[in-house]
C-alpha cells in the first residue's frame, strides 16, 4: 500500500452517522513536501554539509556532546539511521535544523555512519526557524524509561539508583567535567550494568528491614557506587559492612560505619564536588573497616586519590 492509497482511502471514508469527515490538519502537500533518503555519510560529506547548510540561528555546538557521540560512533554504538532534518527554501537553499551535533561527530570520529536525511520544503527562514524550535522540546527518555525498555527494571533492584551509582563507578568516583563520555553514554553504562546485578541484590538485601533514613543515605549515588563496587569484589564483607551501617543497631561512635552515617547525615549532596566527597568518605570508612580499625571522623578532604581496599582500586584509580 502506498501513501497515495492511504490518502485516497482516507478521503473516501465517512463518519458512522453519514456526515462528511472532519477536515484533516495535514494534506497531500505536507506529504509531497517531504523526502527521505538513507545514505552512508562519510566524515568529508558531514563536514561539507555542516559548512554549507549551517542554520545560523541554532544554539552553539557543544564540544562535549560531539566528543561523546564521536566515541559512540567509533565503538559502533551510535544508532544507525538517526535522522538529520533539513529545511529546503524555495530558492534551493538548505539548512540543517536538527542533527548538527551528529554530523559534527561523524566528522570528528572519522567513521562513515548510515543516516537518514529528511528534507522538508518550507516557505522562508521563519518557517525553518519554527521547524528548528520544535526539536528537543519533548520529554527526554530518562534512565527510568531506558532501564524499563532494556529489561533492567526487572533484573535490578532500585534500578534508577543503581544506574546512577554505576555512572559514578565508571567516572572513577571522581568529578571529571572534561571527561563526560563514560558518564553520559547510555550505551557504555548499559554494557557495564550486568556486572553489578548480583552486587545490587546483595546491597538491597543488606538494607532490608533497616530504617528508611539510613537506606536513603546508602542510595546516594556516590555512596551506593562504593557499596556496589565493594559488593562485587568483597561480597561477604560488604554484606556485613553495609548491612550493619543500614541497621545501625548499637554501633559504637568510632565504628567506621557509624562515622560514615554521621558524615552523610551532616553533609548534603548539592553538586558533583559533593558527590566526590561522599565517595571518598565511603571509601575511608570501608578501608578502616577492612583493616579492622576504628574511625572517629570521616575526613574525605584528606584522601587525595580514592582507594578502595580489597578491590582493583586498592591502589587508587587507574
Amino acid at each position: 500500500m502506498t501513501y497515495s492509497d492511504v490518502d485516497a482511502r482516507g478521503q473516501a471514508e465517512t463518519r458512522g452517522d453519514g456526515a462528511a469527515p472532519a477536515r484533516e490538519p495535514y494534506g497531500l502537500d505536507d506529504l509531497t513536501g517531504l523526502t527521505m533518503t538513507a545514505g552512508a555519510i562519510s566524515p568529508a560529506m558531514a563536514r561539507h554539509m555542516r559548512d554549507t547548510m549551517h542554520f545560523e540561528r541554532q544554539r552553539p555546538i557543544s564540544d562535549r556532546n560531539v566528543t561523546r557521540l564521536a566515541e559512540e560512533m567509533r565503538r559502533g554504538w551510535f544508532l544507525a539511521g538517526t535522522p538529520i532534518f533539513i529545511c529546503t527554501l524555495p530558492d534551493g537553499r538548505e539548512y540543517i535544523v536538527n542533527g548538527n551535533h551528529t554530523l559534527e561527530a561523524v566528522h570528528t570520529s572519522g567513521v562513515t555512519v548510515p543516516l537518514v536525511l529528511i528534507r522538508k520544503r518550507v516557505r522562508d527562514m521563519e518557517d525553518a526557524a519554527r521547524c528548528y524550535s520544535t526539536f528537543d522540546m519533548q520529554a527526554v527518555r530518562n534512565w527510568k524509561a531506558t532501564l524499563l525498555a532494556t529489561g533492567f527494571s526487572e533484573s535490578l533492584p532500585i534500578p534508577d539508583k543503581v544506574a546512577s551509582a554505576v555512572g559514578v563507578i565508571m567516572a572513577g568516583f571522581k568529578y571529571a567535567p572534561n571527561d563526560q563520555f563514560m558518564n553520559k553514554s547510555r550505551h557504555a553504562r548499559l554494557e557495564i550494568l550486568p556486572d553489578y546485578v548480583k552486587a545490587a541484590h546483595l546491597i538491597k538485601a543488606a538494607m532490608d528491614q533497616s530504617p528508611r533514613p539510613n537506606q536513603r543515605i546508602i542510595e546516594r549515588a556516590a555512596i551506593l557506587g562504593v557499596a556496589l563496587y565493594t559488593a562485587r569484589y568483597q561480597p561477604s564483607m560488604a554484606e556485613e559492612f553495609w548491612g550493619g551501617l543500614a541497621k545501625d543497631d548499637g554501633l559504637k561512635a568510632n565504628d567506621p560505619r557509624k562515622s560514615l552515617l554521621r558524615f552523610a547525615s551532616n553533609h548534603r549532596v548539592t553538586g558533583s564536588n559533593d558527590r566526590e566527597m561522599h565517595a571518598k568518605a565511603a571509601a575511608l570508612a570501608w578501608n578502616a573497616y577492612f583493616k579492622g580499625q576504628t574511625l572517629d571522623v570521616c575526613k574525605p578532604a584528606q584522601m587525595l586519590t580514592i582507594r578502595i581496599l580489597g578491590t582493583p582500586m586498592h591502589k587508587g584509580a587507574a
